[in-house]
């Protein structure tokens, strides 16, 4: 099977991330944490989302050809709407503006999501602030310069 590579960014959410867990990545664009996690976490399942349907297209022909097809389901979504969530889930956020990120948590029904990984390319603060009001403990906030763009990272877990 041939492995993909990632960017210092989609790694450093990657390692972020448990074995044994089911991974919904909102935003996924081409699915490559996906396929990353797939490849190199232990019992991995992920459900990737993007509101673009070009992007869920090139998406599905990246699982394909990275031959994850069976540990990678697709949808169409604006956020959660209409998705089944597996207990004890990590919801990944990333690669998007705040407010589009606040509306989408606002929006979902976070009851059985366990962990959330939050990347905001806008507005890291603001970020902060809001998920303070959430169900959920920080329990890490990294930085990571990639290609001289400094981005911030946190991870929440209930």
């Amino acid at each position: 099977m041939k492995t993909l590579k990632i960017s210092k960014r989609l790694l450093a959410i990657a390692n972020l991330i448990d074995d044994n867990t089911s991974v919904i990545d909102v935003g996924c664009d081409h699915a490559y944490l996906d396929i990353y996690l797939v490849q190199n976490k232990n019992n991995i399942n992920c459900i990737g989302i993007d509101i673009s349907r070009p992007s869920i297209n090139r998406a599905y022909e990246n699982i394909k050809k990275y031959g994850v097809l069976d540990n990678i389901k697709l949808f169409v979504s604006d956020g959660l709407k209409n998705i089944d969530i597996t207990p004890n889930s990590t919801l990944v956020i990333s690669g998007m503006g705040t407010y589009t990120m606040i509306n989408i948590l606002k929006s979902a029904n976070l009851s059985l999501i366990d962990t959330l990984i939050l990347q905001t390319n806008k507005n890291y603060e603001m970020l902060k602030e809001y998920v303070k009001t959430l169900p959920y403990n920080i329990v890490c906030e990294i930085s990571v310069d990639d290609n001289n763009k400094i981005y911030n990272i946190i991870k929440l877990k209930k």
